[in-house]
């Protein structure tokens, strides 16, 4: 089975099949993907899209965002559409760095930072209606994506396969596939100096684990995440490792 899917006109969409559990099972191939923005694809890539036979997408992009970049699905049997959008509070700071071109001493890798560790304690209501989504028998296959699919469908992607039960070193090594799969240098206006460009452009792991850390505060641990944050008793867990694990 194949992990990256190449499109022409967008990039960073990836099957997370395939991935080995801690308790010797794997993750089913063809059942979840991540995504970067779906609105550049070209008609071969929609003939592409459509073979995945993709029944669910979640969204993470804000209204601003979807409007501004409208997804190009299949007009045959198009996907069902939930939206769980996500405006970082850092985005204020981030935009005006886009817009100017200049930081003002602004640390665009701790706003980042800081954006992870968000998305963990602040986030949740978006997270748990993807876990709602996940659990549902009629969703499947499911795809979430947000802009670059690189941060908020990064962070969605880790705490799904932790869910699963793979490790985390399979976790991280997942997330950090976007650093080779997705060509987002493109989305950025030519006036943001290299060192702003940088951390916007990576997926760091001090990224990711700056949102274990949100959780352990938050939460005390992950599992304690999945039950009290995102209403994943041991039940749940177990009904969601029964569609996605073999």
């Amino acid at each position: 089975m194949q992990r990256h899917v190449p499109l022409s006109g967008t990039t960073n969409l990836r099957d997370l099949g395939g991935y080995a559990t801690t308790e010797g099972r794997r993750v089913r191939w063809g059942a979840v993907f991540r995504s970067s923005s779906l609105a550049t694809m070209t008609g071969d890539d929609v003939k592409t899209f459509s073979s995945l036979g993709i029944r669910t997408i979640c969204d993470f992009r804000g209204e601003d965002e979807r409007q501004a970049a409208p997804s190009r699905l299949p007009e045959q049997s198009p996907p069902r559409v939930v939206h769980l959008g996500i405006r970082p509070k850092v985005g204020g700071p981030l935009r005006e760095i886009l817009r100017t071109g200049q930081t003002s001493g602004i640390d665009v890798r701790q706003l980042i930072i800081d954006a992870y560790r968000a998305y963990a304690q602040d986030h949740v209501e978006q997270y748990r209606g993807l876990f709602a989504e996940l659990l549902r028998r009629d969703t499947h296959p499911l795809l979430f994506h947000c802009a670059a699919g690189k941060d908020r469908t990064g962070y969605a992607a880790a705490i799904v396969l932790s869910a699963l039960g793979v490790p985390r070193q399979t976790v991280f090594e997942d997330y950090e596939l976007t650093n080779h799969y997705w060509k987002g240098t493109s989305s950025l206006p030519g006036t943001v100096d290299v060192s702003v460009r940088a951390p916007l452009l990576k997926a760091d792991p001090a990224y990711l684990e700056s949102a274990f850390v949100g959780i352990d505060e938050a939460f005390g641990s992950m599992a304690g995440y999945l039950r009290d944050g995102l209403g994943m008793d041991a039940g749940a867990i177990q009904h969601l490792r029964a569609m996605l694990l073999e």
